[in-house]
C-alpha cells in the first residue's frame, strides 16, 4: 500500500509543463554483470529496453534481461556444473517533472515478470513471480554531452537466497528488494550515447555493473 501511495503522490507533482534537453524516445542494449553473497559466479548477461515519449510529459518504458550464474560452493564436477538463469520482463508507464533547466524528476509505476530456474543433471528448479514496481530518479545534464542519473526503485518479485539450518540454500521469488542506481552517460554528436550504470541492492548483497550503448531516435 504504502508502495502505490508514493506512487500517486508523485504523479500528482506532474501538473507542471514539460522542459529540458533530455530525450526520452530511445533503445538500449546493456552487457550486465551481476554479483551476490551465496556463491554463484558469472552473472553475464545482457539488457534490452528502451523508452517512449507519448506526450505532455508522459512516457512509456520497457526492458527484458536475461544473467546466467555457475555454481560454486559444494562440490561442483564439471560439466555437471549447476547453472542458474535469471529472466526479468518490465512493462512501465511514468512521468518527467522539470526541476530546471537541465534538471528531471522521473517517476514510474510498472508491472514485472521475473522467473528464476536451477538447473543440474537430474534437476530443474523454477521460480517465477509478477507484481507492480515503483522507481523515482532524477536526471541531469551537467554538461552538454554528459548526463548523470540517480534513482530509487522498489521490487516486490525479487530474488531472495536462504540458507536452511541444515546449511540447504534454497530460494523464492517473492521478496522484496530496494535498490539504488547510479549512472553516467556520454552523448555523441550524433543519436547514439554510451553509459555506464551500478547497481546495488539489499537482497543477497546483489550488485551489478551496466555497461550501454544508446540510440535516441
Amino acid at each position: 500500500m504504502r508502495m502505490w501511495v508514493c506512487g500517486l503522490l508523485l504523479w500528482g507533482m506532474s501538473f507542471a509543463a514539460s522542459a529540458g534537453n533530455l530525450g526520452y524516445d530511445y533503445l538500449d542494449l546493456a552487457y550486465s554483470k551481476q554479483s551476490n553473497d551465496y556463491g554463484f559466479s558469472g552473472g553475464d548477461g545482457y539488457r534490452l529496453g528502451g523508452d517512449w515519449d507519448i506526450g505532455g510529459g508522459f512516457l512509456v518504458e520497457g526492458s527484458y534481461q536475461h544473467n546466467r550464474f555457475e555454481q560454486t560452493i559444494g562440490i561442483v564436477i564439471p560439466p555437471f556444473q549447476p547453472e542458474l538463469t535469471l529472466d526479468d520482463y518490465r512493462l512501465g508507464v511514468g512521468y518527467r517533472l522539470p526541476l530546471g533547466e537541465r534538471v528531471e524528476l522521473v517517476s514510474l509505476l510498472g508491472y514485472g515478470a521475473n522467473s528464476t530456474k536451477y538447473e543440474r543433471p537430474g534437476i530443474s528448479v523454477t521460480q517465477s513471480d509478477h507484481t507492480p514496481w515503483l522507481a523515482v530518479g532524477v536526471r541531469a545534464e551537467v554538461a552538454d554531452a554528459l548526463e548523470v542519473d540517480a534513482a530509487l526503485e522498489h521490487d516486490n518479485s525479487a530474488l531472495e537466497f536462504k540458507r536452511a539450518p541444515s546449511g540447504v540454500i534454497y530460494m523464492r521469488q517473492d521478496a522484496r528488494e530496494n535498490v539504488i542506481s547510479l549512472a553516467a552517460r556520454y552523448h555523441s554528436a550524433g543519436p547514439f550515447s554510451a553509459g555506464l550504470e551500478y547497481r546495488h541492492g539489499n537482497q543477497n548483497g546483489s550488485r551489478e555493473w551496466l555497461a550501454s550503448a544508446r540510440w535516441d531516435f
